[in-house]
């Protein structure tokens, strides 16, 4: 809202600021908040007839619906005290070093909850014809992330080699295609990616978008238990499908390329690094903010890596809490050398869809490339 709100949509009283999405007063946003954690259920003797005015004893199942029906969110609820809670004693260790990166910590994680939502969810954006830009400049899914519903029973993947209407309907998704718009709104959420010129945007965007596609679901599948492959939610196994490209001639010919991407992903290597979500959300801010992109400005250049550091500080101190004292670095060098072993994966996955496999389907089918990939591929 432009303006603070003067009035509690709940109980009339004077409101102090929109709580959990509606203009409320300090006490009903402090009820509302108690009783969504406690989670009790409450039943009205009036069937729901009750007066919620300030002043007034209120029936507690009422003013609790009067909450909802004006706005105010649960999820808004959860995801503060989500964002509150969320690996506190490292939050705490760092905030007594330093505040702004406890928050910088604090804040990519609360990014990828949202993320891991819109990702295993019914959130699809397939456009044939979108490019990265008008991606960009859309309003980010992340804000909405709550509007969607979560998948619990994928489709087993089935033999389409293209994009079909139906896909949007069923729990089923092209994964490379939803991770890369992930990534671009992954982006969106830095406020010094936001500050860049618009050309600096997008050739950071292009230089970057498949490593941090990769990573995210590379260390995804390890913390879901695979050790040595990535593999999505719905357990699709990128290009092991023979349900997509079940030729004889794609085994043959990619089976080298296959072998040599899988085996170079951080999927393995999250092992011995000692992977965690606060490690893997840190490495991945660290791969996006990569100043070495070619084409950037010089003063893009300094920006970028000036926050690089930032978070190699915070992952150097996280490193630094769980390690013993004579084996902190050696830690620290095996989790960083993943940036690295990452940018080489990255180039056996282009070598493989771009070198192999577009070639296959779409000179044999007639498949049509989607524009966002063309663009990641002249990059």
């Amino acid at each position: 809202m432009s303006e603070i709100p003067s009035v509690c949509f709940v109980c009339g009283n004077m409101a102090t600021c929109c709580h959990y999405g509606a203009p409320s007063c300090s006490s009903c946003k402090t009820f509302f908040r108690r009783n969504t954690l406690m989670g009790r259920s409450m039943k009205c003797a009036q069937d729901g007839k009750c007066r919620i005015e300030t002043g007034m004893r209120c029936c507690r199942a009422c003013r609790y619906q009067k909450c909802l029906k004006v706005g105010m969110s649960p999820h808004r609820v959860i995801d503060k005290q989500n964002r509150k809670e969320c690996y506190q004693p490292l939050i705490s260790f760092l905030c007594s070093r330093d505040g702004a990166l406890s928050a910088k910590l604090n804040d990519l994680l609360y990014i990828e909850q949202k993320i891991k939502v819109l990702r295993e969810s019914d959130y699809f954006p397939y456009s044939l014809s979108r490019s990265i830009e008008a991606f960009l400049a859309q309003p980010s899914p992340l804000n909405q992330a709550d509007n969607y519903q979560i998948i619990t029973n994928w489709l087993q993947p089935i033999q389409w080699k293209n994009f079909s209407s139906e896909v949007p309907q069923l729990p089923y998704k092209l994964w490379g295609y939803v991770e890369i718009v992930l990534a671009i709104e992954f982006y969106k959420t830095f406020d010094i990616f936001n500050s860049l010129p618009h050309s600096d945007k997008l050739c950071l965007l292009k230089a970057t978008l498949r490593q941090i596609r990769l990573f995210h679901s590379s260390y995804d599948s390890y913390l879901r238990g695979h050790k040595e492959v990535v593999v999505e939610p719905d357990g699709y196994v990128p290009f092991a499908h023979h349900y997509r490209y079940s030729t004889q001639q794609f085994r043959f010919e990619c089976a080298d390329a296959y072998d040599k991407f899988h085996k170079a992903t951080c999927v393995s290597a999250c092992e011995d690094a000692k992977m965690t979500i606060e490690k893997a959300v840190l490495l991945k801010a660290i791969i996006a903010m990569n100043h070495d992109a070619p084409n950037l400005s010089e003063e893009a250049r300094e920006l970028i890596l000036e926050e690089r550091l930032k978070y190699v500080n915070i992952l150097m101190r996280t490193v630094r809490l769980e390690s013993p004292s004579d084996m902190w670095l050696s830690d620290f060098l095996r989790l960083y050398s993943m940036v690295n072993r990452n940018i080489f994966a990255t180039n056996c996955l282009a070598n493989l869809f771009f070198s192999e496999v577009v070639p296959l389907t779409c000179t044999s089918t007639g498949v049509k490339l989607e524009r966002i990939w063309v663009e990641l591929l002249i990059q």
